[in-house]
């Protein structure tokens, strides 16, 4: 959130962002007024600033502010309308421009009972003044949600005192010193004292405004002070007789955390960090906020009110609308059911490939078997060695080398040509032939590495090998 406040002089901002618990100061920044367009300081003052981007409140004094009681009872029964209609009705003598052409807002104060009175806060602008300035932040990419009044960005800008205690916030700045008396339920008391322009507030000033508000000398009610043209002489003064005031700075801002970028933070940013937190509702105080935005909820009724005979029109418009919702409710419940089943039956499909391949090796290892038995029982006898070795090979030969082809001399004497990844593994191979059973040797005919090969198979299986096995009677050969 991005507090902004309008000072006669200067303009000043702060961007808080709030956190879990508390909030995060990410820069401050000012600069003086020109005293001409507007737009062309904002322009000038978050040019490049991107930290100064969203939504933001305003703190101006062409919002108007009154605390007041007004002469309803049940004021906790009143109607928003009611209520803000008799506030409108309160406000309008202190207003520059007709109550029509007005933005208001009001709340009541945490004291509001049923009694004859009901007391509440009240603020109000010119619609076309706040458009304006709503208009010239929408052009450096700020929203404006609200605007305050210092008075009410007084009242936000420090955490609210402790059970049974007070608490004294004053803004002294060039034109006019504002106080404000907090209670643990929320502001109490206002007061706003002008000065002659070209004065300093003077600590005699303060004083006078510190009594009517409540204070008291000893430390009984804490006192924050704050604003542009507060200072050190001041504080001290006051220390004397009010040894409990102190200057507005990081300690009232909920989570005291700062961007290393902040930098000349003090006293006179206090209402512009009001405003950001009265904007955030940090405090969660019913300090009135003026803005043109009104709820959908709001507007809906006020359009049927003004417009009576539309009802049936809107009822069946209403109808129709929630049948074509139904549809397209429908409709899109259908195309993910189809989306579901097609993602299923793919998964169906990636299921049964491996059931189809087990099966299909199933079969193939039927076959093995059946030629085995075939090796095994129904060759001649003579050919005993061949089974022997063919027997041995598929559990003596090792994993890197491959057995192209079986030559038989005669019925003792074998020829083994074949590939191998590792001349090693040919070794190995060679030896476990030689201790099968009536094997009289294994030795090793020829070894040829490729080099250069061209195939992929020669790259793999590099060495080109002949192994003769000899059974038997076959050993002089």
């Amino acid at each position: 959130m991005i507090g902004i406040h309008l000072d006669h002089d200067e303009i000043r901002a702060l961007s808080l962002r709030k956190e879990t618990e508390g909030c995060t100061v990410l820069a401050a920044i000012r600069t003086k007024r020109s005293g001409g367009d507007l737009i062309a300081d904002l322009e000038r003052l978050f040019k490049g600033e991107e930290v100064f981007r969203g939504k933001a409140v305003l703190v101006t004094d062409d919002v108007k502010f009154l605390s007041s009681d007004l002469g309803a009872g049940g004021g906790e029964h009143l109607s928003e309308e009611k209520l803000l209609a008799a506030a409108t009705w309160e406000m309008e003598p202190y207003l520059d421009f007709p109550p029509s052409d007005g933005l208001f807002d009001c709340r009541m104060q945490p004291e509001a009972n049923e009694g004859e009175t009901v007391p509440v806060l009240i603020s109000a602008i010119f619609k076309k003044k706040y458009e304006t300035i709503a208009g010239a932040l929408k052009g450096v990419g700020l929203d404006l949600v609200a605007a305050y009044a210092p008075q009410a960005a007084v009242a936000c800008a420090s955490d609210l005192p402790e059970s049974g205690k007070n608490k004294v916030l004053l803004d002294c700045g060039e034109e006019s010193i504002k106080g404000v008396l907090l209670s643990e339920k929320g502001p109490v008391l206002f007061q706003d004292s002008p000065m002659t322009p070209g004065t300093n507030p003077s600590s005699d000033m303060i004083r006078d405004m510190l009594y009517g508000l409540g204070a008291q000398g000893p430390s009984e009610t804490e006192i924050v002070l704050s604003g542009k043209a507060l200072n050190e002489e001041l504080l001290e003064d006051l220390a004397l007789e009010f040894p409990a005031a102190r200057a507005w700075g990081v300690a009232d801002i909920p989570g005291k955390e700062f961007d290393s970028a902040v930098v000349n933070f003090g006293p006179e940013y206090a209402l512009a960090a009001g405003g950001a937190l009265g904007g955030m509702g940090v405090f969660g105080k019913t300090i009135p906020g003026v803005t043109d935005r009104v709820p959908f909820g709001k507007a809906v009724v006020q359009k049927i009110r003004e417009n009576r005979r539309l009802i049936p029109v809107a009822v069946l418009g209403c109808f129709v609308l929630c049948l074509g919702l139904h549809y397209g409710y429908t409709q899109l419940r259908i195309s993910r059911y189809n989306a579901k089943i097609d993602r299923l039956e793919e998964e169906r499909k990636k299921l049964e490939g491996p059931l189809s391949e087990k099966k299909r090796l199933k079969n193939a290892l039927t076959k093995i078997e059946e030629k085995r038995a075939f090796v095994q029982d129904t060759l001649p006898a003579q050919n005993r060695h061949i089974l022997v070795l063919l027997t041995a090979l598929s559990e003596m030969i090792p994993p890197d080398v491959v057995v192209n082809k079986i030559d038989q001399l005669d019925t003792g004497t074998f020829f083994l040509k074949g590939n191998a990844y590792r001349g090693r593994a040919i070794t190995d191979f060679s030896e476990a032939l030689s201790s099968l059973e009536s094997c009289v040797g294994a030795f090793l005919v020829s070894v040829c590495r490729t080099e250069n090969a061209s195939s992929a198979r020669s790259k793999i299986l590099p060495y080109d090998f002949t192994i003769r096995v000899l059974f038997g009677a076959d050993q002089d050969s």
